[in-house]
């Protein structure tokens, strides 16, 4: 339930983010690459799809057995509850510190990923680009991609049009 919830919610989000980038003159488009737009888009909301079901299917029920127990730890055994206190402190600084290691690690990947996606490819780039034109026609997954005469792709994604 939670998952289904999150995903249709991700979904309308990145068909926004599709519109406003579409909406956006060519100007911007002549100045960003199409690698690090795509890459932006993409590993943005895929975090964000994660963080939202790591949290609300995973650690929302977690946080609330742990609760339980620490109750249960506090009745039955108050020694057993105040090294679990002494040790949470301990436990904290030992995430902070892996944290920064992830947080570096993720960064490099994240640039690795934006040079990946900035490779030249026919179904990244616009129409008026001189190595590729437009497509005959394309779909995949229910979605449809028209060239308009802008040379910004029209997508149609099961029958609602992006601009």
């Amino acid at each position: 339930m939670v998952l289904k919830a999150t995903k249709h919610a991700i979904a309308r989000l990145r068909c926004a983010l599709l519109a406003k980038v579409y909406a956006l003159p060519l100007s911007f488009h002549d100045r960003q690459e199409p690698g690090e737009i795509h890459g932006t888009i993409v590993q943005d909301t895929e975090r964000l799809d994660v963080v939202a079901n790591a949290a609300l299917g995973q650690v929302l029920p977690a946080a609330i057995v742990a609760l339980g127990l620490m109750g249960v730890a506090l009745i039955l055994d108050p020694l057993l509850f105040a090294l679990l206190v002494v040790a949470l402190p301990g436990m904290v600084m030992v995430k902070r510190s892996l944290s920064v290691t992830l947080r570096e690690r993720t960064r490099t990947w994240r640039e690795a990923f934006n040079r990946f996606s900035a490779q030249p490819s026919c179904r990244c780039e616009r129409a008026r680009s001189p190595r590729c034109g437009p497509p005959k026609s394309s779909s995949s997954s229910g979605g449809e991609l028209r060239w308009r005469s802008s040379g910004l792709p029209a997508f149609r994604w099961r029958g609602v049009k992006v601009r």
